[in-house]
């Protein structure tokens, strides 16, 4: 008769490892963001590319992918949940991926928009789970590649797809914080 209670519990652990491990997988956004970056080392590289874009600056745009791709690469996860920490690492060789070709790309700014656009893609899925520090601004710009958003601390429209030549394309469309 022992063998009913063992059971029994061993079944009970099997589902509540099975429901943890789908809470772990499930992206659900209106989970508690309380945890954010620590010193925010991610988004002040994102925040120095965007800047640099702005600017047409491919230069100062290269040397902050550079900056923000050793960023990634040591960014400590542990001051995220199980859940954000998932989702970072999930996301981690895309972020990577577009970081690098922005920092070996100084003499292609075209280029190093194209990767910004993706980075910045991942960004944004990134905070809808994980709190910013600060409010953020998703910007749309219509015109660039069938429409493309970016991130910006202010919600005045300085375009990082068009820099110069169209500074003020784009419209915020929501705020994060």
């Amino acid at each position: 008769m022992k063998i009913k209670p063992i059971l029994f519990g061993l079944s009970t652990l099997l589902i509540v490892a099975c429901n943890q491990t789908d809470k772990k997988i499930t992206l659900n956004p209106t989970e508690d963001k309380t945890a954010t970056f620590k010193n925010d080392p991610l988004l002040a590289g994102y925040m120095d590319i965007e800047k640099a874009l702005v600017n047409d600056d491919a230069s100062a745009a290269a040397d902050a992918g550079k900056t923000l791709a050793t960023s990634i690469k040591t960014f400590d996860d542990k001051s995220l949940t199980a859940k954000q920490s998932y989702i970072f690492l999930k996301m981690k060789d895309d972020l990577l991926e577009n970081a690098e070709h922005i920092g070996e790309n100084a003499d292609k700014i075209d280029h190093q928009r194209e990767h910004f656009k993706m980075l910045s893609e991942d960004f944004y899925e990134l905070l809808k789970n994980v709190k910013a520090p600060i409010p953020l601004y998703k910007i749309n710009c219509p015109m660039y590649k069938e429409g493309s958003f970016w991130l910006s601390s202010t919600k005045e429209v300085k375009n990082p797809y068009y820099g110069a030549s169209m500074s003020t394309c784009g419209e915020v469309e929501e705020t994060l914080n």
